[in-house]
């Protein structure tokens, strides 16, 4: 996502019928993103190991997806909302293989 790396705050590519593996790198150097909305989409496996780059991360919605695996447990995240919703998701534990 070299293009994305220049936005600001927030990435709204909610509703996209975007489908298939989010690579586990995907956002790395974003560490500065604050929104990130990727619902509503076809988005399938494992969530990608670079959220847990998102440092600054205050809402995240990656619900009514397909992601399975893990849900990360990530110390470092202030977020105020977070929504994985209609996803194959369990609750992981912090040695889960995250950063």
């Amino acid at each position: 996502m070299p293009a994305v790396v220049k936005l600001r705050s927030a990435v709204y590519l909610s509703r996209n019928k975007f489908s298939g593996e989010t690579p586990d790198g995907a956002f790395e150097g974003m560490s500065w993103l604050k929104k990130l909305y990727l619902a509503d989409n076809g988005f399938s496996g494992p969530m990608p190991k670079s959220l847990a780059c998102l440092l600054k991360l205050l809402e995240l919605q990656l619900d009514n997806n397909r992601f399975r695996g893990s849900i990360p447990i990530i110390q470092s995240w202030s977020a105020k909302l977070v929504n994985l919703s209609n996803n194959h998701l369990e609750l992981g534990r912090a040695d889960s293989g995250w950063p």
